[in-house]
């Protein structure tokens, strides 16, 4: 059987090609969210490395300030006892209180620092938190927004009738934002679930595409959400509130 060289060229050809496309059109993408991934990891990392050198640094500077307000106790408390000779035991006990209030309020403006320093701290730490979930949620596969609005059903009794009459009074209409959105089927499916609480009401679905994953149900005045930007958010929230308390 001849050997054929124009079909060993194309083939090779072929191949160059293939291999030319999944470089540029895969494995680049890939390599490339791989690489902002680390670099996020390491921002972070650094955050919290820079953070501990502070408290560090912090903690320090407090130890160093003590240790000259104990000295400057300390000479007070020798001028004192000098002039107490020549002048009795009335001067030495004001010339104490002196130096224990002075001893008193220094320790009390260093514990208030430190408590300002560490609920700073706590607050950086949890917008890093914040900012670090959503980076990575960007990349994880999302559920269905479907999963999120039967989160939402339970509460659709909570809002007022009141309220769906004044937005259907003004023309508008309840607004259903998903990501990702809802195919055909399920905004069907949605759509009659809503009119069998609200009545005949103008029902919109919207794509929100700068929610990480979730749905929203906005009407008149109020609205229902469930995402996972909701939760980051809340997450965030309940983080800095333990600092403001701490």
């Amino acid at each position: 059987m001849p050997f054929d060289w124009w079909t060993l060229a194309l083939q090779t050809i072929n191949f160059l090609v293939l291999v030319w496309l999944l470089q540029r059109f895969l494995y680049r993408p890939v390599l490339a969210a791989i690489d902002a991934r680390r670099a996020t990891l390491r921002r972070a990392e650094d955050a919290a490395k820079e953070a501990r050198r502070a408290a560090q640094a912090a903690a320090e500077a407090r130890t160093a300030e003590l240790a000259e307000i104990e000295a400057s106790r300390r000479s007070i408390l020798a001028s004192a006892e000098d002039g107490a000779k020549a002048r009795g035991e009335r001067v030495l006990a004001e010339a104490r209180a002196e130096a224990e209030g002075i001893v008193a309020r220094a320790r009390g403006q260093i514990d208030q620092e430190r408590r300002e320093a560490a609920i700073a701290i706590r607050e950086q730490a949890a917008r890093l938190a914040g900012a670090l979930a959503r980076g990575l949620l960007r990349d994880v596969p999302k559920p269905p927004a479907d999963v999120f609005l039967e989160v939402l059903a339970p509460h659709l009794a909570a809002v007022a009738t009141a309220e769906v009459e004044r937005l259907k009074a003004e023309g508008g209409a309840i607004e259903v934002a998903c990501q990702p959105p809802l195919d055909d089927a399920a905004a069907t499916l949605w759509r009659h679930r809503l009119e069998q609480r609200f009545g005949a009401v103008p029902i919109r679905f919207v794509a929100a595409p700068a929610m990480l994953a979730g749905a929203r149900i906005s009407f008149s005045g109020s609205r229902l959400e469930a995402s996972w930007d909701d939760a980051v958010s809340r997450a965030e929230k309940e983080l800095t509130d333990d600092a403001q308390t701490w």
